[in-house]
């Protein structure tokens, strides 16, 4: 029996971290800033434990809007404030002290490996078996150049044998469904993984129990219009089936399908001030719920201005009223670059180089030849990909 009633299928939000920030820094001036994981996993939990009904909002809601909240909207603006507040935590040090330290014993501390299995670890146990899940501040920098690489996620469970420490996630960078984190005793590093044991290609240096005080929802939220469940609505806590069917469907989504394949083509990266740079990368795709990596373990090393084979196709069916989404990013271990100079701003670049391309049946489901250029933060790239009808 899971050891907390937190799901992210019901617990969670319908669509996953792919806020843009425009922060105005001193001497800096005005950047452009990627993603809020602190805000969207503080959020969920300050409804987690208000028992109040998480929105109903998802991805398809906002199409004008890079599939988030537009700034303005309530739910957009308590977001942010949450993730400013999750910065401001005492715990919040770690982020910075974490990435400059080493991955074992050191001459002033244990190492990351070591504070994360020996430290952190009874923290959470201690946690969970009370029934409370917990924020965890993820390290994957070493060094504050690079901060924007670590990551805010909420632990719901975990698991431990003489082998290996397990802890079950929702990471907002995954909508309506968990994840796992696991290392073995003789590895240093954190495998990120799905449910079925899948690896997403994610390492972790380790984690920290982050600092967490519960907000009361505010009454623009309790009284906005949030899709078919109302934000106020209180609810007793079950544990839920791992479905993510928790949004009302139309009729007309339920009795006809649509059988079509997406296939990736090509690869190109585009670099207009360097050409001819290499660089080692790995790109994530997902289509219809299921991932694939590119390339499937370590990282490939390219040329700006060339173009690589994908060949990849993914067969799925999509209800008549819903959408076909074509997700890919740059993966966490690639050279990416800081979003910003500021440590704040740089934390919140968590979503790196990423397409994200919706078809809906009024645009006939995309059939034909596409090509997508990435956004965001790091390596700037170019995928061209062929929707057919099965």
């Amino acid at each position: 029996m899971p050891k907390t009633l937190f799901t992210p299928q019901t617990d969670g939000f319908h669509f996953i971290n792919s806020f843009e920030n425009i922060v105005k820094l001193p001497l800096i001036g005005t950047i452009r800033t990627y993603g809020r994981c602190g805000g969207m996993s503080y959020t969920a939990l300050d409804h987690y434990f208000a028992k109040l009904s998480m929105p109903r909002l998802a991805t398809e809601d906002f199409a004008q809007s890079n599939g988030v909240p537009p700034d303005g909207h309530p739910l957009a603006n308590y977001i942010y404030r949450r993730q400013i507040k999750s910065f401001m935590t005492p715990s919040a040090l770690k982020f910075v002290l974490w990435s400059l330290y080493g991955d074992g014993p050191g001459s002033l501390n244990k190492g990351v490996s070591r504070l994360t299995k020996e430290n952190e670890f009874k923290k959470l146990k201690s946690a969970i078996d009370r029934g409370v899940p917990v924020p965890l501040g993820l390290i994957m920098a070493r060094n504050l150049k690079d901060f924007g690489k670590n990551h805010q996620v909420i632990a719901f469970d975990y698991e431990e044998d003489a082998d290996s420490q397990t802890v079950h996630i929702y990471d907002v960078n995954y909508a309506d469904r968990g994840m796992i984190l696991r290392s073995r005793s003789d590895e240093l590093s954190w495998q990120e993984c799905d449910t079925k044991g899948n690896l997403l290609g994610i390492e972790w240096r380790g984690w920290f129990v982050q600092d967490y005080k519960r907000r009361e929802i505010p009454p623009e939220l309790r009284s906005a219009a949030m899709g078919a469940a109302a934000a106020d609505a209180t609810r007793s806590r079950t544990v839920q089936p791992d479905t993510t069917a928790t949004r009302q469907t139309r009729p007309q989504d339920q009795t006809r399908l649509v059988n079509l394949t997406l296939t990736l083509n090509r690869v190109t990266f585009v670099n207009d001030e360097d050409e001819d740079a290499e660089t080692e990368v790995a790109l994530e795709f997902e289509v219809g719920g299921t991932m694939w990596r590119w390339p499937a373990t370590d990282l490939k090393t390219v040329i700006d201005g060339q173009s690589y084979p994908l060949i990849k196709s993914f067969e799925t069916k999509v209800a008549a009223g819903g959408v076909l989404q074509l997700n890919m990013r740059l993966a966490a271990d690639s050279a990416v670059e800081p979003a910003g100079n500021s440590i704040a701003s740089a934390f919140e670049a968590a979503a790196h180089g990423v397409i994200r391309d919706r078809h809906t049946a009024a645009q006939n489901w995309g059939i034909g030849e596409h090509v997508s250029r990435s956004t965001g933060a790091g390596i700037i790239y170019t995928v061209a990909y062929t929707i057919t009808a099965a």
